[in-house]
């Protein structure tokens, strides 16, 4: 055959197989279990792979130890099924924070629409009792705080109505509940300016009675 014509692919299998069986003793077992552990088509061929011993015979049936011949393949394999595993609970692990994300954004969104309209609705109160239309100002506020009855700033509206209807009293409990509820609430989820504002209000509509500690006053 001439040097400069490549030998064809049957021709070169055939004379890899019967190097194979000139190794092996001219065993077909020998020769289809070295094949199949090779390729890894077959789960007895792995799992024969994987238990002989470094210093053991080879189960592709070489002749050579395990450790030099197919240990390495072996390995490599075994790194790419742990990196295959790892590789899976990775993304899974994406997955489920990228779900955690996308809720969060969509909390977010809702209760910065909220606050928007919570704040807008609440400017409109103060307006209304600037203009001296208290009335309009009481009805909003009320429609206000059942909407958000958890909201400081619908509550300190509704102070702010009482006083304007010169009802000290009333609007001293608004104000107490709402530093009430700021307090429950905890540092960093209110104004510590508002908080003060309202207490400082409390004190001076009601000062027969306790008010609450002024904490903070950035003022």
């Amino acid at each position: 055959m001439s040097r400069g014509r490549p030998e064809p692919r049957a021709r070169r299998s055939e004379r890899s197989r019967r190097s194979v069986r000139k190794i092996t003793g001219g065993s077909e077992f020998a020769y289809k279990a070295k094949r199949d552990a090779e390729a890894g088509k077959t789960e007895a061929g792995a799992t024969l792979m994987q238990k002989a011993g470094r210093n053991e015979a080879c189960p592709c049936g070489s002749g050579k130890k395990f450790k030099r011949c197919c240990l390495e393949q072996v390995e490599n394999q075994e790194r790419i099924e742990r990196l295959t595993v790892e590789r899976d609970r990775l993304l899974a692990e994406r997955e489920r924070l990228e779900m955690i994300r996308k809720d969060q954004e969509t909390r977010f969104a809702e209760a910065s629409s909220e606050f928007d309209e919570i704040d807008r609705r609440s400017g409109a109160v103060v307006e209304l009792i600037k203009a001296g239309r208290v009335d309009e100002a009481e009805t909003a506020a009320r429609e206000l705080v059942a909407e958000f009855p958890d909201d400081t700033m619908a509550m300190e509206r509704m102070g702010q109505v009482y006083q304007a209807k010169g009802q000290p009293r009333a609007a001293s409990d608004e104000y107490r509940r709402a530093v009430a509820r700021m307090d429950a609430l905890g540092d960093g989820h209110f104004c510590d300016c508002c908080r003060a504002r309202m207490v400082k209000a409390i004190r001076r509509l009601d000062p027969d009675r306790p008010a609450p500690a002024l904490g903070r006053d950035p003022q």
